[in-house]
């Protein structure tokens, strides 16, 4: 009796990348003779399950397009996959992982789709077998390739000191309901082309995010940043970082910079620098004959709310000069803002030399001090 040739497809094929296969797994009469009909029936017989039909077309399998990731700072990664089934029957639906460097985790997410999640990077054989329920030897699969890469965590883009109102601050304060402006340079140290923005963001949720900039490379970029900050009063701690790509979606690249943010509804004034006496700054000592004996002393006084406010100089001498105490006038500090308040103090000279040993406070309009600062003038 000639023997009865059978083919089936392997249990375990492969195929190099970008290529996907699709099949069943039926047994397939390839020779017969009429001598050995009985066994050729017993055969036909045992595929169809002992009935007397046709047996179950292999089902059609479609997983879609081979896919590409890239893990996460938390080394996961994640896809769905869209497919589709076409069979006689009711099928049962297996995933599988014919070959990759690590564990996939299948899971489904609904109708004809399906998770899966990787947490090593490398190239991944993914297989979806429908088996028809009637009939185990009726089967037909598909596969993909996933290619998981690496996160870059070196970054492209360095950004620079954090200049909030124009200084290098990470302290503000703000009325209930004002923005937040800062200037942020960020240099391109790679050779990609394309964008980023800056997210603001306060216990992982976003509180701001900026508009897009380029990245072109070997170019730092001055960043303004404005966003709309809708907190409560109270003192936020916020993180500002720079996001490769386009919002709401970016990697993020350097480090983050905190901001500690005061909201309130009261301005907040502060003296900025050293006082300078005719535009000297430190101790001051004048020399015996200069003339006049009138000198200017100026400091910086910076508002960092958002409402206006009254700040004035003063100055307490000893031994005192005539008048004892001289008290600037009261001026107006926009809100953030910063002006320079100017007091113009007068000795009576004297034949020889006198030191006078100056208090210079800058106060409010209540009168609270704000700052003070001592200095030896020696006429």
């Amino acid at each position: 009796m000639p023997p009865i040739a059978t083919r089936r497809r392997p249990a375990t094929a492969t195929k190099p990348v970008q290529t996907k296969k699709k099949g069943g797994g039926a047994v397939v009469v390839v020779a017969a003779v009429g001598a050995a009909g009985g066994l050729l029936w017993w055969l036909l017989s045992r595929r169809r399950g002992g009935g007397g039909g046709p047996p179950p077309a292999d089902p059609v399998v479609d997983v879609g397009d081979d896919q590409a990731v890239i893990l996460d700072i938390t080394s996961h990664a994640e896809i769905t996959i869209p497919f589709s089934v076409v069979a006689d029957n009711p099928v049962n639906l297996v995933w599988t992982r014919t070959s990759g460097p690590g564990d996939v985790a299948f899971s489904p997410l609904g109708p004809n789709q399906e998770r899966a999640e990787f947490q090593t990077p490398g190239t991944y054989f993914l297989r979806l077998t429908a088996i028809d329920t009637t009939d185990s030897s009726a089967q037909g699969f598909d596969e993909l390739v996933v290619t998981v890469n690496e996160l870059l965590l070196e970054p492209i883009l360095v950004p620079g000191e954090l200049k909030v109102d124009g200084f290098a601050s990470y302290t503000l304060t703000r009325q209930l309901g004002d923005t937040i402006g800062f200037v942020w340079p960020v240099t391109n140290v790679g050779n990609l082309v394309g964008a980023a923005f800056i997210q603001l963001t306060e216990g992982g949720v976003d509180v701001g995010t900026g508009a897009p900039f380029p990245i072109d490379p070997g170019r730092t970029v001055d960043v303004g940043f404005n966003p709309v900050v809708g907190l409560p009063t109270g003192i936020h701690i916020l993180m500002a970082r720079v996001m490769e790509g386009l919002p709401p979606d970016g990697i993020a690249v350097g480090s983050a910079q905190i901001i500690t943010l005061t909201v309130t509804s009261s301005p907040i004034l502060a003296p900025v620098g050293l006082p300078t006496i005719n535009g000297i700054s430190g101790p001051i000592s004048i020399g015996p004959g200069i003339r006049p004996n009138i000198f200017p002393i100026s400091w910086l006084c910076q508002n960092s709310g958002g409402a206006s406010g009254l700040a004035r100089l003063r100055v307490v001498s000893s031994p005192s000069f005539s008048g004892g105490t001289v008290i600037g006038t009261l001026i107006t500090v926009p809100g953030f803002s910063t002006v320079t308040l100017l007091l113009a103090v007068s000795t009576f000279w004297t034949a020889g030399s006198r030191v006078y040993t100056l208090t210079l406070t800058m106060e409010d309009e209540p009168g609270n001090i704000l700052g003070s600062w001592q200095f030896l003038l020696l006429t």
